[in-house]
């Protein structure tokens, strides 16, 4: 794995989670409001969410969040982990009930991610690590099976026709940088037809797919960085971070639907 690689793959690991946890949202447009996101975004991430206003029009399945806050983890000095100056998801309200649910476009639009390492570790494996505390760290195998099921059967799958990561940065936090931190910018980025080959992707399918092509894009951004430290971190955040996405997200997508 290149040095950039390993950089842009732990920064977009998170980002894949965060999208999941959109999707969930917008599975459930007509009954999110701004403070429900709020109170189960920081359960789940053990960070600071914050939304600055919430648009939702159930007529036409189009839901806009505007000033989305994710902090950062106790033990790390930089304010936030994400901040998504607006995210909008447009449903075919015709699948909502359904599976697969069809998402016809989510644009991520101004991301700032921050990616910060020190001697305890790095923000992004932070992140991680108290989503899968949240879920019980199992995987989708494991959800089925005590539900009676097969995890291919229980699966909710999802396709996504488009998805657009739009005028997004990067900035770097480590001790090893002359400054302090660094910042790159982050090609725009579209995906089509996600889970469309295969009648719907699992939320850990999408987050394979988006990390592989994102990662791929970004190198170049980031990989005159040069930094052994932030590189070995980034690698280890990668480690079990698809058990996370395919077992975590039905627990995400649990907490999401207590609240209608």
């Amino acid at each position: 794995m290149g040095r950039g690689l390993k950089i842009a793959g732990g920064v977009f690991a998170t980002l894949a989670i965060l999208t999941i946890v959109v999707i969930y949202i917008g599975g459930s447009i007509d009954s999110i409001v701004e403070s429900g996101i709020e109170k189960y975004g920081s359960e789940i991430l053990k960070a600071r969410v914050r939304v600055d206003s919430v648009e939702i029009s159930p007529q036409n399945g189009k839901g806009t969040l505007r000033g989305v806050f994710i902090g950062n983890p106790d033990g790390f000095e930089t304010e936030s982990a994400f901040e998504l100056g607006e995210v909008t998801i447009t449903l075919d309200l015709g699948t909502v009930t359904g599976n697969p649910i069809v998402i016809k476009e989510i644009r991520v639009i101004a991301p700032q991610l921050t990616y910060e390492v020190n001697e305890n570790g790095n923000n992004l494996e932070a992140l991680q690590k108290n989503i899968a505390a949240y879920t019980g760290g199992g995987t989708s195998k494991d959800t089925a099976a005590a539900k009676g099921g097969s995890d291919e059967e229980d699966a909710r799958k999802l396709i996504i026709e488009k998805l657009t990561i739009q005028n997004g940065t990067i900035g770097v936090r480590a001790s090893s940088l002359q400054s302090g931190t660094t910042e790159v910018p982050l090609p725009n980025l579209e995906f089509k037809n996600i889970g469309k080959e295969k009648d719907g992707a699992t939320p850990g399918d999408v987050a394979a797919k988006l990390l592989e092509a994102v990662t791929q894009q970004v190198v170049v951004a980031t990989a005159g960085l040069g930094l052994k430290a932030v590189q070995d971190a980034a690698e280890e955040s990668l480690k079990g971070v698809g058990d996370i996405l395919e077992g975590g997200a039905e627990g995400i997508g649990d907490a999401l639907e207590s609240l209608f």
